[in-house]
C-alpha cells in the first residue's frame, strides 16, 4: 500500500453467526481488496459494539441470527445518529421471499443478496462502496485543508493588516478563489450525492426485477412449449384437415367414408383451436387492465384441460348468474391464475379418488358488493390441513412432491392479482368446503354480458 492511500483505508464489518460464513467472506474480500480492512462479528451484538468503536464503510450482514436478528441490527443502526448512514447488503439463504426482501429495503439496505450468490458480483459491489468510501474520505481530507488553509489565511490577514494595508485587494482576491475553489467542492459532493441517488434508483429497479423473475421464467418456458407445439403440429395438422375437406366435398355425403371423414375433420378443428389457445397463453403480453367477460377466460382454461380432465372422469360444471357483470383485470394473466387453480384442484380430486369414482370441481360466479365479483373455484377431493391453510400462499410451501410442484403457483398468483387491484383467499364454504376465491373489480357504468 502506497503512502498516498494508507490512510484511505475502508473499514468493512461482516456479521454472520456461522464462523465458516465468515471465513469463506474473508478468503473471498482480504485477497481483492487492497484498501480495505475487515472486521468480523458472530452477533448482534458484537457488531454494534464494533459499530461504537470504528467508523464502517460497508456492513455485510446476515439475516438468520439468534438473539438479535439482521432486521434487528439494522434498525438499530438506522436510529443512532453515527451509524444511520452506514450502506448495509444484507446476505441470507433462509429469507428470499419479496415480503423479507423488501422489509431488508425498507430499513435503509442498499442491496438484499441470497446466497448461494456469484463470488464476482459480490466482490464487484463491494469494491462500488469501498470507491465511493473512499472518494468521501478525499473530499473530507481535502475539505480540511481547505477550511485550514482559509483559517490560517484569515490570521495571517489580521496580522499583516496593519502593517501592509496595500495587501488587502490581494488577500481579497485569493479569498475569493478559495471561495470558488469551495463552491465547486460543494459541487462535487452534490455530484457524489446524486451518485449515491442514482445508485439506489438502480437498486430499486433490480427489487422490481427480482419480483418479476418467476414470473418470467414461468412464461418464457411456457413460450418454447406454445412455439414447439405450433412448428410440430400444425403443418402436419394442416394437412389432414384440408385433405379431409377436400375428401368431403368430393366424396358420396351418405357413405360410412363420409361419416368417419367428418369425424376426422371435426376433431382437427378442434385440435387446431387447442394449439391457438397455448400459443395465445405463452405469448407476452403487457400488464394493460382491460374489461371482459371472465367466463371467456375460464373456458378457455377448460378447453384446455378438456382431455385431461376426462380421462380422469371428473365433472366441471360452471354456475354463473344470468347477467354477470364485466370485470377488469389481465385476460392473458388471469388465463394462468385459473389455470393453475383448476389444476390444484384436479390434483385433489385425483388422490382423493384415484380414478375409481372420478370428482367435481366446480367454478361459481357471484357479486359480492357493487364493486367486487367473486370467483369461486371448488372441489370435493382431498382436503387441505387447518395446520397448512396460513402457509398456503407463501413461496415455496407444497404437499406435493418434488416432481410435482415447486409451491410458487399460489404466491404468483396471489402477486398478480394485487397488482390488477383484486384478491386471492382461501375459506371454507358450508359444510366445510374448502373455497380458493379469485375477487375482481367490476367495471363501472356498463352493461352485464347475458349468459
Amino acid at each position: 500500500m502506497d503512502e498516498k492511500n494508507k490512510n484511505l483505508v475502508s473499514k468493512i464489518l461482516l456479521v454472520d453467526d456461522k464462523k465458516s460464513n465468515l471465513t469463506a467472506l474473508d478468503s473471498l474480500l482480504s485477497r481483492e481488496l487492497e484498501y480495505a480492512k475487515l472486521f468480523f462479528a458472530q452477533s448482534g451484538n458484537e457488531a454494534l459494539k464494533l459499530t461504537l468503536q470504528n467508523r464502517f464503510s460497508l456492513i455485510l450482514l446476515d439475516v438468520q441470527m439468534p438473539v438479535m436478528d439482521g432486521y434487528e441490527v439494522a434498525e438499530y443502526l438506522r436510529y443512532k445518529t453515527k451509524t444511520k448512514h452506514i450502506p448495509i447488503v444484507f446476505l441470507t439463504a433462509a429469507y428470499a421471499d419479496e415480503f423479507h426482501i423488501f422489509k431488508g429495503y425498507e430499513l435503509g439496505a442498499l442491496d438484499y443478496i441470497v446466497k448461494p450468490f456469484n463470488p464476482i458480483i459480490l466482490l464487484n459491489k463491494v469494491r462500488i462502496f469501498i470507491q465511493l468510501d473512499r472518494q468521501r474520505m478525499r473530499l473530507e481530507q481535502e475539505i480540511i485543508v481547505r477550511h485550514n488553509a482559509e483559517q490560517s489565511l484569515c490570521q495571517a490577514n489580521e496580522q499583516l493588516e496593519e502593517r501592509v494595508k496595500e495587501r488587502t485587494v490581494e488577500l481579497e482576491d485569493t479569498n475569493l478563489k478559495l471561495q470558488t475553489e469551495i463552491k465547486e467542492r460543494e459541487l462535487t459532493q452534490s455530484q457524489l450525492k446524486d451518485a449515491y441517488d442514482n445508485l439506489s434508483q438502480t437498486h430499486n429497479t433490480l427489487k422490481d426485477t427480482q419480483a418479476q423473475l418467476i414470473q418470467a421464467g414461468k412464461m418464457a418456458a411456457l413460450g418454447e412449449l406454445g412455439a414447439g407445439i405450433a412448428h410440430e403440429l400444425n403443418q402436419p395438422l394442416t394437412a389432414i384437415v384440408g385433405f379431409s375437406k377436400l375428401m368431403l366435398n368430393t366424396d358420396d355425403q351418405k357413405s360410412k367414408t363420409t361419416k368417419l371423414l367428418n369425424i376426422i375433420y371435426q376433431q382437427g378443428l378442434r385440435m387446431a383451436d387447442i394449439i391457438d389457445k397455448i400459443v395465445a397463453f405463452s405469448r407476452p403480453q403487457k400488464m394493460a387492465i382491460t374489461s371482459m367477460d371472465i367466463r371467456t377466460v375460464i373456458n378457455d382454461c377448460l378447453a384446455l384441460l378438456e382431455a385431461q380432465l376426462k380421462n380422469r372422469n371428473i365433472e366441471h360444471p360452471l354456475d354463473f348468474p344470468k347477467n354477470f357483470p364485466l370485470v377488469m383485470g389481465v385476460p392473458n394473466h388471469l388465463q394462468q391464475i385459473f389455470l393453475n387453480l383448476i389444476n390444484n384442484a384436479r390434483d385433489a380430486v385425483c388422490s382423493h379418488w384415484h380414478q375409481k369414482i372420478g370428482g367435481k370441481i366446480v367454478v361459481k360466479g357471484r357479486i359480492k358488493d357493487d364493486d367486487v365479483a367473486e370467483i369461486i373455484i371448488s372441489d370435493n377431493g382431498l382436503d387441505i390441513p387447518d395446520d397448512n391453510v396460513d402457509k398456503l400462499f407463501d413461496p415455496f410451501f407444497t404437499t406435493k412432491g418434488p416432481d410435482k410442484g415447486t409451491g410458487l403457483g399460489l404466491s404468483i398468483s396471489y402477486r398478480i392479482l394485487q397488482e390488477m387491484n383484486g384478491d386471492l383467499f382461501f375459506r371454507r364454504g358450508v359444510d366445510n368446503e374448502k373455497q380458493f376465491v379469485v375477487q375482481l373489480p367490476i367495471q363501472t357504468q356498463q352493461g352485464a354480458l347475458p349468459l
